[in-house]
């Protein structure tokens, strides 16, 4: 506790790597090498219950976890439809109409 050896330090360095992913890089930690499996995601679902529990700033809110949102918009997204205002519809549709390609919108 409090120090780390040559080894140890080796260790850790093996655990993480960059990733790029949805154009983002990030680190990518291998929890294996640190703890189990099983203990790892013990660990996530306690740190995931204590933050969702936590009291909102503005009272009725509910507290979401990074990427929580954009998961829940895709979703609806993908039943709905993505929202388009009513001018860029109107120019798609004139500019389907120049083309004389069928617009659907």
């Amino acid at each position: 506790p409090g120090h780390h050896t040559a080894d140890d330090v080796g260790h850790q360095a093996e655990a993480v790597s960059l990733v790029f992913a949805d154009w983002k890089l990030g680190p990518a930690i291998d929890p294996e090498k640190f703890m189990g499996r099983d203990t790892f995601y013990e660990r996530l679902e306690v740190l995931l219950d204590q933050v969702k529990s936590a009291e909102p700033i503005e009272p009725g809110d509910e507290i979401l976890l990074p990427g929580e949102m954009e998961l829940r918009r895709k979703a609806e997204r993908q039943k709905n439809g993505i929202p388009i205002d009513k001018n860029t519809v109107a120019k798609l549709r004139e500019i389907a109409a120049d083309l004389d390609v069928p617009c659907n919108l």
